[in-house]
């Protein structure tokens, strides 16, 4: 449900989180309290109530299935509700009408062109449907000159008495439009800038609106909602905070979209975000999982590769362990966008809504559909048991196709590890041509790489894996301190002066030389790399030990490189990596 694609330091553009969804929109009107003329008494909806013009709260339903209508896409929302050959409109039981943006003084502006037709419009529709219609409220920074998601905006809007005031304005749009509760889209992700630092000061003032608001729908009878990213990082809401909502929220919006999928591992996995809100105290049914209806296929990527949506809405109907709801972003794209690969509209045949209705009833899941997905599952789960190296630790595969060309996505993937030893993870990502799987071998899990570099760059041909070095919990799905939101890098969670040498198991292909590099993190600013080691392979594993003695402010490491080197191209190189461990062999 993003706008914008934030811009990203280079080295972490692989990792980048495939959101966001290009939205152009501006305030207009103050909604709730602006047009006298077209405005509906509570006495009015309370009215329509009584004679079934809202949606039945009781309704019977197998899993929910929800879907937005962005501020920009009203026209195109309309064309794809409007065309029973497509189907969409029967494949929902909720719609969230993601119109209205707060503003610094407490108020609520709906976004774009959108007016009060518009809004009756899909309320009427939605409720002939017995489709209940939830007003999405969103934090636009437009009106700041900062297009986008803008948390600051959020800070300004809820201080003081802002969260009561801006409660009173969404319960008074609630009112106004017959709606059936109210869905909460206030996200954020970590960019430079006066408010990119997320501080557990913003946790506490999110969970003071949502308990707020849920004191005063639940006695109308209305629901409320909330939108959070899927795992936790460098972005807001997040799985930290979910917690906190347990018995005032309805439903969890879960935005892993394209960086969830079926067979995916670790946060991939629709089963980890599953498992992780039943820990939380919600129901299963509770959880919303979000999917991309911009792409047809999704592993990892917006490239529209990988599994389709066919085979994962399967795998969310069938494969979970519980039965957990969808949430589509977004409803209009069938006739607002065109998937850049293939030239064509995506989400443009009746399959997956038809896919969505099977949602709404009761059914046996059928297991059968699970099999092609679960050996990549039992790998993982067999690899954790035998661990990255011989104390506790653990290789966890992500994909990582993110904007790669063609040539470059076979056998692409990303890992992150958690070394409970040393209560640190490892963030892995690529420089170069490089393509990098796991295996197991005598024992170990592997993280294999093979480099091949037909061209120069600045005279050079280079190639390799860089892993930075987390605070403890970053990669997990676990109550994280505030310093793992905006510092990747763990800056002073992690004292590496207690050691005096870092470990690695390598094994190279005969010939080739590769360099060691340490980066050294002096502040959330400031990177360097302080040491570099060269190795001579010969093709046999070897205990690689770094003297950390050597390496500037080694309290605040940041990255571990491993990186081939060479002068000449074509260049084609083959590396294993058994373990990294402090002050301990690792072969």
């Amino acid at each position: 449900m993003s706008i914008s694609r934030p811009s990203l330091p280079l080295a972490i553009t692989t990792m980048c989180i495939a959101f966001f969804c290009g939205c152009e929109s501006s305030s207009g009107e103050q909604a709730g309290a602006t047009s006298s003329t077209d405005d509906q008494t509570d006495g009015d909806a309370a009215a329509n109530q009584e004679e079934g013009g809202a949606a039945d709260q009781t309704k019977m339903v197998g899993q929910e299935v929800m879907a937005w209508v962005p501020p920009y896409g009203v026209q195109t929302g309309k064309e794809v509700w409007n065309s029973p050959e497509l189907g969409a409109a029967d494949s929902l039981t909720r719609i969230g009408l993601q119109f209205w943006t707060l503003t610094e003084a407490s108020t609520l502006e709906y976004m774009n062109s959108v007016t009060d037709d518009d809004v009756r419009w899909f309320v009427e529709q939605a409720h002939q449907k017995d489709v209940l219609a939830l007003a999405t409220i969103m934090n636009e920074g437009t009106q700041l000159g900062e297009p986008g998601f803008h948390w600051g905006l959020v800070r300004t809007a809820l201080k003081d008495d802002g969260v009561e005031k801006v409660a009173a304005a969404l319960l008074e749009i609630v009112g106004k439009f017959d709606l059936d509760g109210i869905d909460l889209d206030l996200e954020a992700w970590k960019q430079d800038g006066p408010d990119s630092t997320y501080t557990r000061a913003d946790r506490e003032l999110f969970a003071r609106l949502v308990a707020t608001l849920s004191e005063q729908l639940k006695p109308q009878g209305k629901i409320l909602t909330a939108a959070s990213f899927a795992f936790n990082g460098r972005a807001i809401p997040q799985p930290a905070w979910w917690g906190d909502w347990a018995g005032a929220v309805d439903s969890i919006h879960a935005m892993g979209y394209v960086e969830t999928f079926a067979g995916g591992l670790g946060r991939a996995d629709y089963q980890e975000v599953q498992n992780f809100a039943l820990s939380q105290g919600f129901d299963a049914r509770q959880l919303l999982i979000g999917v991309p209806a911009w792409v047809d296929a999704w592993e990892g990527s917006e490239n529209n590769q990988g599994v389709t949506n066919l085979d994962n809405l399967a795998f969310l109907a069938n494969c979970l362990d519980e039965k957990s709801g969808v949430a589509v972003w977004a409803f209009d794209h069938p006739a607002a966008h065109i998937i850049p690969e293939t030239g064509t509209a995506p989400w443009s045949d009746t399959g997956p809504w038809q896919a969505l209705q099977a949602f709404q009833t009761e059914t046996e899941q059928d297991k059968s559909v699970c099999a092609p997905f679960l050996p990549n599952r039992a790998l993982f789960d067999d690899m954790s048991y035998s661990g990255q190296n011989r104390y506790g630790g653990n290789w966890l595969a992500l994909n990582d196709l993110w904007d790669r060309p063609e040539s470059k996505r076979d056998e692409a993937t990303a890992v992150m590890t958690y070394d409970s030893s040393y209560d640190l993870g490892f963030g892995e990502g690529v420089w170069g041509d490089i393509s990098r799987g796991y295996r197991e071998e005598e024992d170990r899990s592997l993280l294999s790489a093979t480099i091949e570099v037909s061209t120069l760059e600045d005279g050079e041909a280079w190639g390799g894996l860089w892993m930075e070095f987390l605070p403890r919990d970053c990669s997990r799905f676990d109550e994280i301190g505030d310093e793992c939101n905006w510092h990747p890098k763990g800056l002073g969670e992690f004292d590496a002066s207690a050691y005096d040498q870092l470990h690695i198991g390598l094994r190279c292909d005969a010939g080739a030389t590769v360099q060691l590099q340490i980066e050294t993190q002096k502040d959330a600013e400031n990177a360097a790399y302080s040491y570099r080691q060269e190795v001579d392979c010969d093709g046999e594993w070897a205990d690689i030990a770094i003297d950390l003695s050597q390496v500037d402010a080694r309290s605040q490491l940041a990255r571990l490189g491993v990186v081939v080197v060479s002068n000449e191209a074509p260049l084609s190189t083959s590396f294993d990596i058994a373990g990294i461990s402090f002050d301990t062999e690792v072969l």
